[in-house]
């Protein structure tokens, strides 16, 4: 009996051993924490500033709208607009509503001409652009002696609020990147500091473009650093839909092929121009877009009206070498 007592305190120690060995295992846990999916953004704000007759729409209340014409500074104001009437088309950068409209004239008159200096500004990624204008309305509103008279001679009959207006047979458009003299979009004021960027600079070094966005389709910009034409005097029911890839690229292909073929180039010398007509994020484009109600305009466009939206639309850049659905022309 002695004996078994001591087998089984044996047994039952070598037991305890046992467990206690198991324990003492060697172990290593590596946790991933936070595993996340995300979606990134992509956002387009636009700007513009408004001239009609060499008048330029100011702000002047300070709530971010242009709402009275005004000359510039050591300018003569012109006969019209009147300094100091109602104007649209200048807003600071912004989303559209209703209350933005590039253009907005109700008295145009033969040999009255205007422009519009448009930014669009692409944040977070870079995007596909284009621009599309729709819902066009082009009528007769009244029908007066002399339009009556001229649409006979040409042809055609006035009715009024139903008939097809003849503005757009005269009403042109001349649209340009505004670059200024440097190639590219350097997006920076007076004193080198980049504007509405959210990257930081790399090479430590700023070029500043004074003629960049200046509202101007200046001679460096028809010269050796000629910007490709959006359009060359076309008229508005020409105008759309248009893919700003064409003139993105052409513009890398003229004179940006040593640089960055993404177009990033820490906003120095061609930075924005990517080879295949993408926009580059954070990168503010200049557009310049005028118009031309030319004097040899006849009496068959007096009271008509052209309305239209014009719309900017952006896509996502990565993983989409098509974008965009087709859009019926104007």
């Amino acid at each position: 009996m002695k004996k078994i007592l001591l087998s089984l305190a044996t047994i039952a120690f070598v037991g305890a051993a046992v467990a206690g060995f198991t324990g003492a295992f060697y172990k290593d846990v590596e946790t991933s924490k936070g595993n996340t999916f995300a979606a990134g953004g992509l956002e387009l704000l636009v700007d513009s500033e408004s001239h009609y007759n060499g008048m330029v729409c100011t702000d002047t209340d300070g709530d971010g709208l242009g709402d009275q014409w005004q000359a510039p500074v050591g300018t003569e104001p012109a006969e019209f607009p009147v300094e100091g009437s109602d104007c649209y088309g200048t807003w600071e950068e912004t989303d559209l509503e209703d209350i933005h409209k590039f253009f907005y004239f109700t008295d145009l008159k033969p040999g009255d001409s205007g422009e519009d200096t448009i930014s669009l500004h692409v944040y977070d990624n870079d995007a596909w652009g284009r621009f599309i204008i729709s819902d066009v309305v082009d009528r007769d509103d009244t029908c007066t002696g002399p339009e009556k008279k001229a649409e006979v001679e040409n042809g055609t009959v006035c009715v009024e609020l139903d008939g097809d207006g003849e503005i757009d047979n005269y009403l042109a458009f001349t649209g340009w990147l505004d670059q200024g003299r440097i190639p590219g979009f350097q997006n920076v004021d007076e004193d080198g500091n980049v504007i509405d960027a959210d990257d930081n600079v790399g090479n430590g070094i700023q070029l500043v473009d004074p003629m960049e966005g200046n509202n101007i389709y200046d001679e460096i910009e028809t010269g050796v650093f000629e910007s490709p034409l959006i359009w060359d005097n076309e008229l508005i029911g020409n105008l759309g839909p248009f893919d700003l890839k064409d003139v993105f690229s052409a513009a890398y292909s003229a004179y940006c092929t040593a640089y960055d073929l993404n177009g990033d180039n820490d906003y120095g010398y061609c930075h924005g121009f990517a080879q295949d007509g993408r926009m580059v994020k954070s990168t503010t484009y200049y557009f310049g877009l005028a118009w031309d109600f030319p004097l040899s305009t006849d009496n068959d466009a007096q009271t008509d009206e052209y309305i239209a939206d014009m719309t900017f639309e952006v896509e996502q850049h990565r993983n989409n070498p098509t974008p965009f659905p087709p859009v019926d022309p104007v």
